[in-house]
């Protein structure tokens, strides 16, 4: 029993400390757009839950299970906020971001969070939603067609991603560094 409420707990901690770094960063480069449903800014609230979720079950359940809930929540945030765009488009676009931010949330985790590079964590996610979100443009504007002003998308979505990436990575590190301060004082009593 008190096994399970400290996985709980770890779960809760990890969620939200992670979901509030995603805020915290949006609001303070997006401000108040980040909750227009019908901004691109809100991807900060969106995507921030869900990726914030998948991270907190990766480091405390199973691959599986932490992969299931992610799919079941992508079905959920694809349902209750679609994007404004034509629905073909739409689709494969939010298709394409869920796909590209599970693996790079799982990268993440297995190859950088997991080695103890303690102090450029965050810089290393930002920079891995950077690559993420500059590639997902160019194969967008392939796929579109469309190649009008690319380069400014291009520069956008880079400063995008890594305003992301360093939002989620520093709420990620405060959850560890919650953890461990909380395990400490367990661990003295």
């Amino acid at each position: 029993m008190e096994s399970q409420k400290q996985l709980i707990k770890n779960i809760l901690i990890r969620f939200v400390s992670a979901y509030l770094g995603c805020i915290l960063i949006g609001l303070i480069f997006y401000q108040l757009n980040i909750f227009d449903a019908k901004s691109w800014a809100f991807e900060f609230i969106l995507y921030g839950a869900i990726t914030a979720i998948f991270f907190a079950l990766l480091q405390t359940t199973t691959i599986r299970n932490a992969g299931a809930v992610y799919v079941v929540l992508i079905i959920i945030g694809q349902a209750v906020f679609p994007k404004p765009y034509d629905a073909t488009f739409s689709l494969f676009w939010n298709i394409l971001e869920y796909v590209v931010i599970g693996v790079v949330v799982y990268i993440y985790w297995r190859y950088t969070f997991s080695e103890g590079i303690k102090g450029i964590r965050p810089f290393l996610l930002a920079v891995y939603f950077m690559i993420a979100w500059v590639l997902i443009s160019v194969v967008l504007r392939i796929y579109t067609n469309w190649y009008d002003g690319i380069a400014a998308l291009i520069f956008s979505n880079a400063r995008h991603g890594l305003i992301f990436g360093f939002g989620l990575g520093a709420g990620i590190e405060t959850g560890d560094l919650l953890l461990k301060q909380d395990n400490t004082e367990i661990k003295e009593t």
